[in-house]
């Protein structure tokens, strides 16, 4: 007759029983069956084969959501290593960018003081010749 735990579950879900004290529901259920002409034994029978296999699925369902748990972080030493490894070669290109930045800085700082000193000793030249245009040879 299609009878089954499903089936008791939506006929205590029907609205004409909803609002109804639980003896009232036992009893239509019970009188339901008893006119189906289905033992009450075969939906307790049907209950417990699916509250069974329901258990079963979830033992199943936890051991493939551990084995991929157990698979995935398996993988994060390997990704730290990884990680660690392109974080060191970064930071030694940095390393190389501010040292070449600092030998620049050098180089101008050294070619600034050697400018200053030229500067200087053209000046002093420049001094010395305008005095003697400004100053009487004789």
């Amino acid at each position: 007759m299609g009878y089954s735990i499903t089936k008791v579950v939506e006929t205590l879900s029907n609205d004409h029983l909803r609002g109804l004290g639980d003896e009232v529901k036992r009893a239509s259920v019970l009188m339901a069956l008893s006119a189906a002409g289905i033992p009450l034994g075969d939906i307790l029978q049907d209950s417990a084969q699916r509250q069974s296999a329901l258990a079963a699925c979830e033992v199943e369902q936890r051991k493939k959501f551990e084995e991929y748990w157990t698979r995935r972080a398996e993988k994060n030493p390997l990704l730290q290593s990884e990680m660690e490894r392109v974080t060191r070669q970064y930071m030694e290109r940095m390393n190389r960018n501010l040292t070449g930045v600092q030998q620049e800085k050098d180089a101008l700082q050294k070619w600034q003081t050697a400018m200053q000193h030229e500067v200087l000793r053209i000046s002093e030249a420049v001094t010395l010749c305008a005095r003697r245009l400004i100053m009487p040879r004789g």
